[in-house]
């Protein structure tokens, strides 16, 4: 199926629904013409997937050998790695966040989060570093360039795996903050939007409820 028609991916997810409608979440997990199969052993592995390959016969669909990777202990898939020890971070998406060009418009700043957002799942308290960047969508703002947009999802994206742990004592629900970024989390407490122009009562007030860090 050409899948440059509108609806042919809607189509073609239909029809793999279709044929692996009993056995999906169970040791197949399938996203169009990618299709994960699963299992506990190595002759469990070999079982199910010739059950995947002798279905797909059964409905005339076929497999590219060298689209295969069989008997893999860790594989990338929809954006994620996968492994015995669980799911992790694809390391080239985030690349691709790091490398990210600053955003000078609306539009950009969306298509931004948007690639972000599918990663919020591993950064701790996501909304609080969001939100910055969240926070120019709600008041409109046209060109990003002349506000102060602050990279700090991007970093802590870039050092979700290896940025020192919070201390025990730290607040769950605030974002710790490291020594080397503290200055730049009270400039942007000072420049951001959300703090407005009432002072430096209104900058602490703000500092203090979405950030923390050991005097």
């Amino acid at each position: 199926m050409p899948f440059v028609l509108t609806n042919a991916p809607v189509v073609f997810q239909s029809l793999i629904n279709e044929v692996f409608q009993d056995i999906l979440n169970d040791y197949v997990i399938a996203s169009i013409d990618d299709i994960l199969v699963y299992s506990t052993s190595f002759d469990e592995h070999a079982r199910h997937v010739w059950a995947i390959l002798t279905r797909l016969q059964r409905k005339h669909l076929y497999v590219k050998p060298e689209k295969c990777e069989c008997y893999r202990t860790s594989i990338t898939f929809l954006g994620y790695v996968i492994s015995q020890q669980g799911v992790e971070m694809d390391q080239a998406m985030v690349h691709a966040v790091t490398e990210w060009p600053e955003p000078t418009t609306v539009k950009e700043l969306q298509r931004f989060l948007g690639f972000a957002n599918f990663y919020q799942r591993f950064i701790r308290n996501y909304s609080s570093v969001s939100s910055p960047l969240t926070s120019l969508l709600r008041v409109r703002v046209r060109d990003t360039s002349a506000s102060p947009v602050q990279w700090d999802l991007v970093e802590v994206v870039q050092r979700a795996h290896d940025e020192e742990p919070p201390p025990a004592d730290c607040p769950p629900a605030k974002v710790y903050v490291p020594a080397l970024y503290r200055q730049r989390v009270m400039q942007w407490v000072h420049e951001s939007p959300s703090s407005g122009h009432s002072g430096i009562y209104r900058s602490t007030q703000l500092l203090l409820r979405r950030f923390w860090w050991a005097l």
